[in-house]
């Protein structure tokens, strides 16, 4: 799902936004109809977090998967850390 879809679902169903120390990504749980859900899914403070990884380690590049469902903020983020090389 999207970003804005996690979000929306967390509010929708008074779910409480966690964070995850070990993998650095935000995420919530949830009932519905009986079952238990749970949504974890990036935002711009996990992306900082994978860049950090991508320039300790010295990783040549990064790639991003589905473009248009992330947080807006991550292109802040992109414009701050990340440098296009042509």
């Amino acid at each position: 799902i999207s970003y804005s879809q996690a979000i929306n679902t967390a509010s929708s169903e008074g779910a409480k936004i966690l964070w995850d120390d070990a993998a650095r990504v935000p995420y919530f749980k949830y009932s519905k109809n009986g079952q238990s859900h749970q949504v974890w899914f990036e935002s711009k403070y996990s992306l900082e977090h994978k860049l950090d990884i991508v320039k300790e380690y010295n990783i040549g590049g990064i790639a991003l998967w589905r473009v248009g469902l992330e947080d807006a903020g991550v292109w802040d983020v992109m414009e701050r850390r990340v440098t296009a090389i042509k």
